[in-house]
């Protein structure tokens, strides 16, 4: 029965001096092995228009420890190639069971104010793609260190994604019965992306100054090549009463007449990251400038 006892202490005194050894060795520390892991799980744009793009970043955090963990809150930045475009919060604690994994989502709006000149950088250095890092702070008062929080980071290459341009390059009237008429609307849409878009379930209003909106819809898909700028016609039919007549009018002898166009659709594209999501854009300027920029054209 002595015998046994030793053993189990000999045995004991190895585990934790193999322990010792491992926690004390300069290129490892104990966070090494005890912090959790954050990762990417996907990358997908949920909604695109002409100021802003939202993303939907779906994360795995893992438990490495055999201790069940509650993360209070998160404290997240998003860098792209070490620019900070977007700083938020995720707010809701998340449970993490003893060596396991859980889901969660991170909302991410960004704007293309702040954007702009770091995508321009980019682009000057002749690259597609660029290094996406998500660095966040997380507090926990189950973490087993004494300031009760924990930084992590995560990075990711992924394409440049940009928004499409849009703008009106014709306007005019078409061929005028009784029952109405129709105006007829060429839009420019020029893809900046490397990859081809596509647009579905297309629908789109116009408005002419102060009147009420025209709107339409365009039930086929409309294929937009990656680097090409492609033009398509919507049309937008009006009933010739008194407020259609007026219209007309405006349209034909009112240069300094103001428009705006919104234009909702799903993307499609053989990027993951892309397909599905909605796109919603507006423009808006005067006809005068549409007719000046078809003459330059000429």
């Amino acid at each position: 029965m002595k015998k046994k006892w030793w053993i189990i202490i000999i045995g004991l005194l190895l585990i934790l001096g193999i322990t010792y050894l491992i926690l004390t060795r300069e290129d490892q520390t104990l966070g090494s092995y005890v912090l959790p892991e954050l990762q990417v799980a996907r990358i997908q744009l949920k909604n695109l228009t002409d100021d802003k793009a939202d993303l939907e970043l779906m994360m795995i955090i893992n438990n490495k420890v055999p201790v069940e963990l509650t993360l209070d809150s998160l404290q997240y930045s998003f860098l792209i190639d070490s620019n900070q475009v977007v700083k938020s919060t995720y707010p809701n604690s998340i449970h993490l069971n003893k060596n396991d994994s859980s889901f969660f989502s991170l909302p991410l709006t960004i704007y293309y104010k702040k954007l702009r000149s770091v995508i321009k950088k980019i682009e000057q250095q002749g690259k597609d793609s660029a290094n996406y890092k998500i660095k966040a702070t997380v507090y926990s008062d189950t973490f087993p260190f004494p300031n009760d929080q924990v930084d992590l980071e995560v990075e990711k290459r992924r394409p440049l994604i940009h928004p499409p341009v849009i703008q009106i390059v014709e306007l005019g009237v078409g061929k005028v019965s009784l029952s109405g008429t129709t105006i007829n609307v060429k839009v420019s849409v020029h893809n900046r992306n490397n990859y081809s878009v596509a647009f579905k379930y297309l629908q789109y209003s116009l408005q002419l100054a102060d009147n009420e909106a025209l709107k339409g819809q365009k039930e086929e898909i409309i294929n937009i090549p990656g680097k090409k700028e492609t033009i398509f016609e919507i049309p937008v039919e009006i009933d010739l009463g008194e407020a259609g007549e007026s219209l007309i009018s405006l349209i034909k002898e009112g240069d300094e007449l103001t428009y705006k166009i919104m234009l909702n659709g799903t993307l499609v594209s053989k990027v993951p990251a892309i397909d599905g999501s909605k796109i919603e854009i507006v423009t808006s300027g005067e006809i005068n400038e549409i007719k000046e920029g078809s003459e330059e054209k000429k």
